[in-house]
């Protein structure tokens, strides 16, 4: 049973390494707690300290990024339920969908010229030179 336990842990800590979080170079934060992260991805925080809307970057349900994030980062939400969350605030006035992207290359590509956009990306991806990586804290 400890073997188990201490295998889980080692994959969960593999997984959660594997995705990384960017904004914008101009963003003024450089690190993110979990939960800030997950209240930014559920829609209780809509704007960055420096007051500006926050531009959510996500990807079509089946994208393994996705699924991973919301393993990770949602509390095991699956990517189909966090899209029904998302209509559901959208339908209710209390803010948009997530653009939803097809590749993580679209995904840097907007985010460098978005200075409200934050989205995740596989931490294999080496073309990231235009983003700034958050630091997970």
């Amino acid at each position: 049973m400890k073997n188990i336990i201490l295998l889980f842990i080692f994959l969960f800590s593999i997984t959660a390494n594997s995705l990384t979080i960017i904004v914008n170079k101009s963003n003024p934060i450089n690190s993110i707690s979990i939960s800030s992260l997950r209240n930014i991805y559920l829609m209780s925080v809509n704007n960055w300290i420096n007051r500006e809307k926050i531009q959510i970057i996500d990807y079509k349900t089946s994208n393994d990024n996705r699924k991973n994030f919301c393993k990770i980062y949602l509390n095991g939400l699956s990517p189909y339920r966090e899209s029904k969350y998302w209509i559901k605030a959208a339908l209710g006035g209390q803010n948009s969908p997530p653009l939803i992207m097809d590749s993580e290359q679209e995904a840097i590509d907007y985010v460098a010229r978005n200075s409200a956009a934050i989205a995740y990306i596989n931490s294999k991806n080496t073309k990231i030179e235009k983003v700034k990586i958050l630091k997970i804290e």
